[in-house]
């Protein structure tokens, strides 16, 4: 919300097959959180390459260089820094024990990510 109030565009690129995302996002009730979607299944090439990224960068009309991706996984964080964006790397329990050392930043709380943006 912090983010739409700023006028900023919101993108999410998973490799997840589109189905899922959907599935998922309407699960949430968070669907209407994003400008733009953007599945694996949608790009050529699969993360680590920067397909989906740029791909996402160019839907919201915004240039790769003024992007920030957050990612949770090695190939993510390489495929955000190979499409020229800064990148968060965000330690989620849940990923197990990724290779985030690309990242320009790493965080282990989403409230950690506030001072990077704003």
């Amino acid at each position: 919300q912090k983010l739409r109030s700023g006028g900023i565009g919101i993108a999410l690129a998973s490799s997840s097959p589109r189905e899922l995302i959907e599935l998922l996002l309407d699960k949430l009730g968070i669907k209407d959180s994003f400008d733009v979607v953007v599945s694996g299944e949608e790009v050529k090439h699969s993360k680590p390459a920067p397909d989906i990224f740029l791909e996402a960068a160019g839907r919201l009309g915004i240039e790769p260089a003024s992007c920030l991706v957050i990612e949770d996984a090695k190939h993510g964080v390489k495929a955000a820094k190979l499409a020229g964006m800064y990148c968060v790397g965000f330690r989620n329990p849940n990923s197990g024990n990724q290779d985030l050392s690309l990242a320009d930043a790493v965080v282990r709380s989403m409230r950690e990510i506030y001072p990077l943006i704003f």
